[in-house]
């Protein structure tokens, strides 16, 4: 069995509702529709993944 470490990614100020998520090496994904609902920009998403 292996364990696989993932870190969600919040929205800024609603920190209850992820973006996205990112695990160990880099590997994430986010979340597009909530992104564009939340007009999310893409130097937003690049502050909360630091």
């Amino acid at each position: 069995m292996d364990i696989c470490l993932v870190r969600k990614l919040g929205v800024p100020d609603r920190s209850e509702l992820a973006i996205g998520a990112i695990a160990f090496g880099g590997v994430g994904i986010i979340n597009k529709s909530v992104v564009n609902w939340s007009k999310i920009s893409p130097q937003i998403i690049e502050k909360v993944t630091q």
